[in-house]
């Protein structure tokens, strides 16, 4: 099954009480209280947004967001399910109006974007996601028919970006490397090549070549020392390879860029307590769990 991407602007936040905490807790709808305002899901995404893929749940909000998705009429779907009107009405109540978020879903060469926010229909006496359509890959395809070559010549990095990603949806993870080894050849971009590079990271992941994924994790940190998400990845992928020290190190790494990154303390920990440092292993659980005092239990849970 090709795999969905989603890219979610939502910059919601409301006056902190401790009855809206407990509305969201009870409905395990994830946020972040921080000096007295209640962020939905949490203030990193508040401030940048938040970029997941179908079946990937590595950030503790992964699936809520999915679902969020879910409930909007885009025609790409995540696979999760609406959230439940309960839902839907306690996100009205916390936040208000001000519900509104952005998102882009694509798979293989289709996408859509979404402009859509939380409404109450009175007349109904309902709760439902209002939805509009703002652009779309079918009026894409419509413009570029009209001057199909002129835009191949333009684009042709591009292109073999596009065309790399359809073979990584495809599970074809061979064939989008290659692709990806001339399109990092041709781009002299810094975002262009971090995309790039680490769309060759995962996917000598996906084919558990972990030696290799970790070589272009490694330069995908030179070009982005700071973002903590690569580090959790090398984490992983040193994890898998049984290279415990290197994994622990790329794990604390991560933490101490993003001590909200729960994934890492997860794994970090399991780390300490497959090698039997249970003491170690209950300190970095404790850690996690102080660095994140605000998630949902069902978060917390995780522990």
């Amino acid at each position: 099954m090709a795999k969905v991407f989603l890219s979610l602007e939502i910059s919601v936040k409301s006056a902190s009480s401790k009855d809206n905490i407990n509305k969201l807790n009870s409905n395990n709808i994830p946020f972040e209280e921080y000096e007295g305002e209640i962020y939905l899901i949490n203030k990193n995404v508040f401030d940048s947004g938040v970029d997941l893929r179908s079946r990937e749940y590595d950030k503790p909000y992964a699936k809520f967001c999915m679902r969020l998705a879910d409930t909007t009429d885009c025609s790409i779907y995540m696979g999760e399910g609406s959230l439940d009107e309960e839902v839907l009405a306690v996100l009205y109540e916390v936040f208000g109006d001000a519900l509104e978020f952005q998102l882009t879903l694509s798979c293989n060469s289709d996408w859509e974007s979404i402009s859509a926010c939380i409404i109450f229909n009175e007349e109904e006496d309902k709760y439902y996601c209002d939805t509009e359509v703002t652009e779309s890959s079918e009026e894409e395809d419509e413009e570029d028919e009209e001057d199909e070559e002129t835009y191949h010549e333009e684009n042709e990095e591009k292109n073999l970006f596009t065309n790399a990603k359809r073979h990584y949806d495809d599970s074809d993870y061979e064939k989008a490397i290659k692709v990806l080894q001339k399109y990092i050849a041709f781009e002299d971009k810094k975002e262009g090549l971090i995309n790039g590079l680490r769309l060759i990271a995962e996917s000598y992941e996906e084919l558990e070549d972990y030696t290799n994924a970790v070589h272009f994790y490694d330069e995908v940190i030179k070009l982005d020392p700071t973002n903590d998400f690569y580090f959790s990845r090398k984490g992983y992928c040193l994890k898998q390879d049984q290279k415990y020290s290197e994994a622990e190190e790329a794990f604390r790494k991560a933490v101490d860029l993003n001590p909200k990154n729960i994934w890492a303390y997860m794994h970090f920990g399991d780390i300490l307590k497959d090698q039997e440092k249970y003491t170690e292993a209950i300190e970095v659980y404790n850690e996690g769990i102080k660095k994140n005092p605000s998630q949902p239990k069902n978060t917390i849970s995780l522990f």
